[in-house]
């Protein structure tokens, strides 16, 4: 395995690892001073409320916000682009608007690379794929804030 797939698995594995330990069905130890699924006094204050309403209507978790496997076939990869181009079409809040816009640019750069594959076809294109690592910052500034605030 050459080094970029190797990272790109290791990212892959981070993200699960950080989406997973998030989203554990057990309940804490502690009473909680809201209720589950509310959102924060701060997430209200923000104006996140809406935003964060928004994702929950389309079923939105903090694993939505990963990185895409590169590595699927044409129609697998389409499906995944297309499901989080749906998430990234709800409006942000300012705090993440730029990191919001960045992705959501990328994801539709490489959904247009993607359908000119042939079938089962798989995107080598480097000027894309070699670009995902550039987009990490935004997927961590975007699910630091799903975490802190839906």
């Amino acid at each position: 395995m050459t080094p970029q797939p190797r990272l790109l698995v290791l990212a892959l594995a981070a993200v699960a690892a950080l989406a997973l330990s998030g989203c554990s069905s057990a309940a804490p130890e502690t009473a909680s001073t809201f209720e589950a699924g509310a959102p924060s006094a701060e997430a209200e204050q923000s104006g996140s409320g809406d935003f964060c309403a928004e994702l929950d209507a389309i079923g939105a978790t903090g694993a939505s916000f990963g990185t895409v496997p590169l590595y699927l076939e044409k129609e697998s990869l389409a499906a995944t682009l297309a499901d989080q181009l749906e998430v990234l079409a709800v409006t942000p809040p300012e705090e993440i608007a730029e990191a919001w816009a960045g992705k959501k640019d990328y994801y539709e750069r490489m959904l247009a690379a993607v359908e000119a594959l042939p079938a089962g076809g798989t995107l080598s294109d480097p000027a894309i794929s070699g670009e995902s690592a550039e987009h990490d910052g935004e997927t961590d500034q975007i699910t630091d804030y799903y975490f802190d605030n839906c």
